[in-house]
């Protein structure tokens, strides 16, 4: 599946948000893991790819210029890793 969500989620990057195709593909990988993961246990009822690209990684990579210059940041019981995870691949 990642082979399908790394180039939507390239695609539907918006322009303030730039990544590697490294980060790209560990973004991907991320959460081709959260969606096969929910099939199990409940971790999100957003399970199509083109919402969960939008509503999970992007919506947690938009607000990275305000950490731009912290030294540390915190991350608080996030659930499914979000948007922890995106924010440590950017960074």
């Amino acid at each position: 599946m990642t082979e399908a969500i790394a180039p939507l989620l390239s695609e539907l990057l918006p322009t303030p948000v730039t990544l590697t195709e490294t980060q790209i593909n560990q973004c991907a990988c991320h959460l081709e893991l959260v969606l096969e993961t929910n099939l199990q246990f409940n971790l999100t009822s957003i399970t199509e790819p083109r919402e969960a690209i939008i509503k999970h990684t992007i919506d947690s990579l938009l607000p990275a210029h305000l950490y731009a210059d912290a030294k540390t940041i915190l991350d608080l019981g996030t659930g499914a890793g979000y948007p922890g995870i995106p924010l440590a691949i950017l960074y």
